[in-house]
């Protein structure tokens, strides 16, 4: 291990094949880790369940408190899933020029109401550089790379994307101060156990950068840290690989729907029926699924971070809806809303429908759904 007093050097990416042997030492300390991750919280959630049992009462704080348990191995076990996932070769990738300043300050939109809520302030220097990557494996590229960052920063962060030159690539850097176990920033005298105690979100950051081939790298000082991506830079003049699936309205998309895993969808529906037919139409996307029953619900869960897409019952159409989405909508536009309707036609994208919200007929449901979720984030990819 280097001395704090210089700075360390972490790479990962290709040039790491670890990362990709699931019987490695690197797989079995993923394994260990996400063991306790999922056990430690689910064991302070049963003893909350225990002690309301006895006492037959709980609080307000102690319900937060068993949610916020239940809600963090639920994470640690998304988390695993979407690594595995990768490392296995289930996400097919569809290599497209992305404009990766774009796609940076839509996923940094999106999650700004967070960044406030943590006391985050972010700068950012971003030329206007396009890669070839598969848009949705890079919008969970840097979504997990946020994550990480938000967790750990102190109040700063500097984002910077860079054309270099020699050798020709794409580069994007994160440069911010992290805090110590105390929330302060961390000193020379702090030392490096965070650092071999690595985070789920790190491992995931570390593989889906592997899939993509981007280069990882990590560089401590004793007063601030650097991450950094580098990426091919895009050579082609084409827009789309040879085997881009193409889908038509109704239709079922392929397996490489896998290419959306790790997008959030949050579900608006009250009542049981719909929302088990949308939950089983989407189980094979590898989505992140939530589900809420009210619009008051959906604020609050908005009010802690933004889904990807939201899926809601035309029954709960009304003023207090068209509200949240006119809130949302001047956070993060790209949002796609897709309307479940008892009758009518069995899809309607978002681009046609005048409102700009996807409708899907109920009867149309199992089909239409999936192809709806891969054309509308795709767009915003």
């Amino acid at each position: 291990m280097s001395e704090l007093g210089s700075p360390k050097l972490s790479a990962t990416s290709q040039q790491d094949p670890a990362i990709t042997q699931p019987s490695s030492p690197r797989w079995q300390e993923l394994f260990a880790q996400l063991s306790a991750d999922v056990a430690g919280p689910l064991t302070h959630a049963l003893e909350r369940v225990q002690s309301l049992a006895a006492s037959g009462r709980i609080s307000r704080h102690e319900l937060r408190a068993l949610r916020e348990d239940v809600e963090t191995a639920r994470q640690a076990v998304v988390i695993g899933q979407q690594i595995v996932r990768l490392a296995s070769g289930q996400a097919r990738q569809v290599r497209e020029r992305v404009d990766m300043s774009n796609a940076l300050s839509g996923m940094l939109s999106r999650r700004g109401r967070e960044a406030d809520t943590r006391g985050l302030h972010i700068s950012r220097i971003l030329a206007p550089v396009e890669v070839r990557v598969d848009p949705a494996l890079l919008s969970s590229l840097i979504d997990t790379m946020l994550d990480w960052v938000f967790r750990r920063a102190h109040s700063a962060i500097e984002l910077r994307i860079d054309m270099k030159t020699r050798p020709i690539r794409a580069e994007l850097t994160c440069t911010f101060a992290e805090r110590s176990s105390n929330g302060a920033t961390r000193d020379r005298g702090a030392g490096e156990a965070a650092s071999t105690n690595e985070s789920l979100a790190w491992r995931l950051l570390e593989q889906t950068a592997a899939t993509m081939g981007v280069a990882l790298q990590r560089c401590r000082s004793p007063l601030q840290t650097t991450l950094t991506l580098e990426f091919p830079p895009s050579t082609s003049h084409d827009t789309r690989s040879p085997d881009v699936p193409v889908l038509d309205k109704g239709t079922s998309p392929p397996r490489s729907g896998n290419r959306l895993a790790g997008h959030q969808v949050l579900v608006l529906a009250a009542r049981d029926e719909l929302r088990t037919m949308i939950g089983e139409s989407i189980h094979d996307l590898g989505l992140i699924i939530d589900y809420v029953e009210s619009v008051d619900d959906a604020a609050a869960f908005c009010a802690e971070g933004l889904p990807h897409a939201i899926v809601f019952d035309a029954a709960q159409q009304g003023e207090r809806l068209e509200k949240l989405r006119t809130q949302i909508c001047a956070e993060a536009p790209e949002l796609v809303f897709i309307e479940i309707i008892e009758d009518g036609p069995p899809l309607e994208l978002s681009s046609a429908s005048g409102s700009g919200t996807a409708r899907i007929a109920r009867d149309a449901l199992t089909t239409a759904l999936p192809s709806a979720l891969v054309l509308e984030l795709g767009k915003s990819a």
